[in-house]
């Protein structure tokens, strides 16, 4: 008896015994579905499965070792592992084209409508979106230096958005998927019957260009809201450059106060009035908080509400997608490399 999970089926057995099943070599593999008439694989479909899927959670040099020790006999090397990855990720963007398809054929407009966000029991879709960066791999591998041109950094978003179960569903695009339309294809598959007039409620940092992506997706009318971590992670950040350390603490606390209830402006005057050891860092953060001014709420009525107030989700997501696997010291990536093992780990969570 050979298991479905070991790739090595010995040319003398015509049959296998699984169970109380039997099955046959080309039965547990898709060695002849290729319609271009190539063969695809020797493995089993078990065992490429439990490669890709542990490939998300260890080196491939490790799975490789894994593998060796689950199936005895069986070996697979990490070259070819990174190819049954990348074959996996392909077959994701392959669904996510699809969906993207039925969406524009279907005609139907994604429409978003000003939500009641400190109404305890007013409905409303949040939507979460944050970008996560690993270190990119050179072009060369070479002992060369990096040209200061090269970018050192890939960067992959990843949203969230809760469905009508009160669920939340993950998107992450595929290589050449376009973000938007599959936002706004997954947000219509989730709603089919609403997608004309949706409260959107979309919390994420302040960053430029997530809110032009929000403002294309969306158009003008959804509700945007910084989230709360982000918003004090820069004003404790910002505040060390422009006020002595002794003071720091005072002085955040006073701004941090005045923006749990939503009082911008005032926050803005605070910071004004204050003699700053770096004005460059003053007119930054003062221009932070003008660009956010309509993004800014009263937090602690939100709160009280029950209503969430930041993308904690995403931060964890991203743990989960991105930082376990990819961040490790010493690890870096190329971009098809990268995006590949989130997609995979993304569809496996």
């Amino acid at each position: 008896m050979v298991s479905t999970l070991n790739g090595c089926f010995p040319y003398v057995v015509k049959r296998l015994k699984i169970g109380t099943s039997s099955g046959s070599f080309f039965s547990l593999t898709d060695y002849f579905d290729n319609p271009s008439g190539k063969k695809n694989s020797y493995q089993s479909l078990g065992l490429r499965t439990f490669a890709t899927k542990y490939a998300t959670k260890l080196s491939y040099a490790n799975v490789c070792e894994l593998i060796g020790e689950t199936c005895k006999g069986t070996t697979l090397s990490d070259q070819h592992i990174h190819a049954l990855v990348q074959a996996e990720a392909r077959k994701i963007e392959s669904v996510q084209k699809e969906k993207i398809a039925v969406f524009e054929n279907s005609k139907v407009v994604l429409e978003a409508v000003k939500a009641d966000i400190y109404a305890v029991n007013s409905e409303e879709v949040v939507y979460l979106s944050d970008d996560v960066c690993v270190k990119r791999q050179k072009t060369k591998r070479d002992k060369q230096p990096k040209t200061s041109t090269e970018c050192k950094r890939h960067t992959t978003r990843i949203s969230m958005f809760e469905d009508s179960s009160k669920q939340y569903r993950t998107v992450v695009a595929g290589m050449g998927i376009d973000n938007v339309q599959l936002v706004k294809a997954l947000i219509c598959e989730a709603y089919p019957l609403k997608t004309q007039a949706l409260p959107i409620v979309a919390i994420t940092d302040g960053a430029t260009n997530i809110k032009n992506e929000l403002k294309t997706i969306f158009g003008e009318h959804f509700t945007h809201i910084l989230d709360w971590y982000h918003l004090r992670k820069k004003i404790s950040q910002t505040m060390t450059m422009i006020v002595p350390k002794i003071d720091k603490e005072v002085h955040c606390r006073n701004m941090l106060q005045l923006l749990w209830n939503g009082k911008s402006i005032e926050t803005i005057a605070y910071l004004s009035k204050l003699s700053a050891k770096s004005n460059k860092a003053k007119e930054m953060l003062v221009t932070y908080l003008t660009k956010n001014e309509h993004t800014i709420i009263d937090y602690e009525r939100r709160k009280l509400a029950g209503k969430t107030i930041g993308s904690g989700r995403t931060e964890k997501q991203n743990d989960i997608l991105v930082a376990k696997r990819q961040k490790y010291n010493g690890m870096s990536w190329s971009s098809n490399g990268s995006l590949a093992i989130t997609l995979i780990t993304a569809n496996y969570y």
